[in-house]
């Protein structure tokens, strides 16, 4: 199956091109490009360029080359072209857009040419005086020309002419593959490959289907003479029947062999000392060297289509307050080389607002591909003989008796997916400086708006701030704890930034779904939140209304997309007494052929927990028992053992054990919120993360035994069916205000909202 763009969502990233590169912000779709001040070849290619990372980004293979649009399309003309090119140019062949254009002009009245042209160059030019070519053209110069092929050089260096004909190429059912730049071509997000072929008589019908119900107005010319292989129309027996051409079964491709993975290192420099010991040029990057010396890294490792040569990462700049970064390149983004894994520069000025104290001086960059994290840098600056340098780690010294983590400061090796979809509303908590459980950096990010950013500062230390609600609730039982759940979350609704809660409740109200929380603040139950403009009529708690995600990790990476679910390990104590935990066994070990097998440890001491895990890797691992948060949050094994959340990260058998990214479900009570550890947040859901954990799910308050097994049965049948974790939690927790039954709302989902099994 072929997934075909709609005009709608064309236009938009058209458009949204158009502006970010032009600064004009009313686009039509009538106006032609030399209007909008695309009137040059080197501006043409750049628009093809971006053009090609904006369709990639949402998931289309796009080949394009500023002679595409040396017609001077007008912007609807180039909507058509892609909206209607990913259904045909895939299934039928190829054809030269810049020929289409040609076509299509032949057959479209013309417009006051001259004056219309002197009008386009007039805007344009003043334009540039404003400075909009300047910020927006000028940034992307350096990656002009890589993606589409721009004019190749002989040996003499001067450039091949480009009238030339094209040479001809075969083209399957699998994929199309542009010829030196000479044409646009878009590939449908996802392709089904059908068995014995796709037939080009059905191919040629289905695209004449699109045409007669008005997809552009294409004149006479229709679709069905487009060749497949850059010949005619089918040829014809002696009798004037076409000949029946032969089924070509599509090539089996697999997964692995369509993808790259690209693995780079974030650097931060000073490039420029501008006024010293005040300002400074600084430039941002990827390259394949080492991490610079004291730098606080996690590396890019990112999934990319093979036959993508660049792609972008967006990136977002921080600093201690000492700091403020300023004049950043607009958008604020770094081009990738696939081949090199190096990218281009970002600048910025770094100005110096006041005196180093106490406090750690630092400048930040957080990288994001396709809308989700993938990566950062951090690096500490001092002030020495009257100008900035870059700080060196200090280590900490050590304290007698304090025990050394394994593995404590490798970063998580998370590969963000190249399929993988951002959520449509994001949102992304950074501590400050201060650290004290106060003060953080939001950002929050929703389709329909421009990201807000900005402070975050809440009345008291969000751990005491959510024990208190907490300790209320749970004072209260049948209706009365419900209405104190609710009240709770009108109240962690009101703790929000009145920008972040316009976005969110503008997100809700045009049909927004999923939402992922990247957070840096462990303890604020997003799940819970109730939206509200009059407390008379509130929406549905956010983890209700939403498939969400939070995912808890220090790092700035994504969690998994895809998560496996084949085989597991359940680790359930015989001491519980809890009187379902044998009926939940007996359900997990039955569900065969899809989950097989499901391996229980025993006996389910400490000692034999940590060799059980140790054995064959499982892609899930369930525990069934009691739990409890103290200081730190504690399972209970086999009596008397007992196991802590800061213990399972020392394990070798638990190390072992999330090697490759299972999921964790933890079905026990009061094990799923975070408390102070060791080394600053714990908790199991947070060290299970810092193990590897692909998602966790476990509650944040007691919950009934009898509820406990339900929730295990709802979400193995549905995950197994691969319907997403969030979706299913959702779905659970949606119970606690029907049956008023508050155990459904206790459980929480750590991961990414649109993960599941495929």
């Amino acid at each position: 199956m072929v997934v075909i763009l709609t005009m709608q969502v064309t236009f938009k990233i058209v458009t949204n091109c158009i502006r970010r590169l032009t600064g004009v912000q009313e686009v039509l779709q009538q106006q032609r490009l030399s209007d909008l001040g695309i009137d040059s070849p080197d501006k043409r290619q750049i628009f093809a360029n971006e053009i090609v990372n904006d369709f990639s980004q949402a998931g289309y293979t796009i080949a394009a080359n500023s002679r595409d649009f040396d017609q001077d399309p007008t912007v609807g003309d180039v909507c058509s072209l892609i909206a209607m090119s990913a259904t045909t140019f895939a299934e039928t062949g190829t054809s030269s857009v810049g020929q289409r254009l040609a076509d299509k002009k032949k057959t479209t009245p013309a417009k006051s040419g001259p004056a219309k042209k002197r009008t386009g160059k007039k805007k344009s030019t003043k334009r540039y005086k404003r400075g909009g070519w300047s910020g927006g053209w000028g940034s992307y110069s350096r990656g002009a020309g890589h993606l589409a092929g721009a004019p190749s050089k002989g040996a003499d260096g001067k450039k091949k002419s480009a009238l030339k004909k094209p040479r001809k190429e075969s083209v399957s059912n699998d994929t199309v593959r542009p010829s030196a730049g000479k044409r646009l071509v878009v590939k449908g997000r996802r392709r089904a490959a059908k068995k014995g072929g796709i037939k080009k008589k059905a191919a040629k019908k289905k695209s004449a289907k699109r045409y007669k119900s008005g997809g552009g107005g294409w004149g006479g010319s229709g679709y069905g003479g487009v060749k497949a292989d850059g010949g005619g129309p089918p040829p014809k027996r002696a009798g004037g029947k076409k000949k029946k051409a032969p089924a070509r079964a599509p090539k089996a491709v697999s997964p692995e062999a369509t993808i790259r993975v690209v693995e780079c290192t974030p650097q931060l420099e000073i490039k420029k000392e501008i006024m010293a010991a005040k300002v400074y040029r600084m430039a941002v990057f990827v390259d394949q060297g080492p991490v610079a010396q004291g730098a606080d890294v996690q590396q890019l490792k990112i999934e990319i289509p093979h036959d993508m040569q660049q792609f972008r990462v967006d990136v977002w700049l921080d600093c201690s307050s000492h700091l403020s970064v300023d004049e950043i390149a607009d958008p604020p983004q770094i081009t990738v080389k696939t081949a090199t894994g190096i990218s281009d520069e970002l600048s910025f000025t770094l100005k110096v607002l006041k005196a180093p104290d106490e406090r750690p001086m630092f400048v930040s960059a957080f990288f994001r591909y396709t809308g989700r994290p993938c990566g950062k840098i951090t690096r500490y600056l001092e002030l020495a003989n009257g100008s900035l340098r870059w700080k060196g780690l200090v280590q900490s010294e050590e304290t007698e008796g304090e025990v050394a983590l394994p593995n404590a400061d490798a970063p998580p090796s998370v590969v963000v997916e190249t399929q993988a979809k951002p959520a449509e509303i994001r949102i992304e908590v950074l501590q400050t400086e201060l650290k004290d459980g106060k003060n953080y950096t939001l950002k929050c990010d929703t389709p329909q708006q421009d990201p807000w950013e900005g402070p975050w500062i809440l009345p008291e230390v969000t751990k005491v701030l959510v024990n208190t609600y907490m300790q209320g609730f749970m004072a209260n039982k049948g209706k009365a704890r419900i209405a104190s759940l609710k009240g709770a979350g009108l109240d962690f609704w009101d703790l929000l930034p009145e920008e972040v809660k316009a976005l969110l409740w503008s997100a809700l109200e045009n049909g927004a779904s999923t939402m992922s929380v990247i957070s840096q603040e462990p303890y604020i139950p997003w799940e819970l939140m109730v939206p509200y403009q009059k407390v008379r009529n509130p929406r549905k708690p956010l983890g209700v209304e939403l498939q969400l995600g939070r995912w808890i990790t220090g790092d700035y990476k994504s969690a998994p997309q895809r998560i496996p679910m084949k085989n597991a390990y359940i680790i359930c104590p015989k001491t519980s007494g809890l009187a379902s935990a044998g009926q939940e066994v007996t359900f997990l070990t039955q569900l065969k052929p899809e989950f097989d097998p499901v391996n229980q440890v025993t006996p389910a001491t400490f000692e034999g927990v940590d060799e059980g895990l140790g054995g064959p890797p499982r892609n899930v691992i369930h525990f069934i028992c009691h739990g409890k948060s103290a200081v730190l949050q504690t399972l209970e094994l086999d009596k008397p053992d007992t196991l802590d959340c800061s213990q399972v990260r020392t394990l070798e058998g638990f190390q072992a054990a999330f090697k490759d990214g299972p999921l964790a479900f933890l079905n026990a009570c009061q094990v799923g919120g975070q408390v102070p550890a060791l080394d600053g947040l714990g908790g199991f859901a947070n060290s299970f993360i810092d193990l590897g954990a692909s998602a966790v799910v476990a509650p944040l308050w007691s919950v009934q035994d009898k509820v406990a097994f339900d929730v295990t049965q709802t979400f193995y049948r549905q995950a197994l069916k691969g319907v997403p974790f969030a979706k299913i939690m959702k779905e659970i927790r949606a119970k606690a205000y029907t049956q008023a039954i508050d155990s459904y709302a206790a459980y929480c989902f750590y991961g990414d909202p649109m993960a599941s099994t495929t």
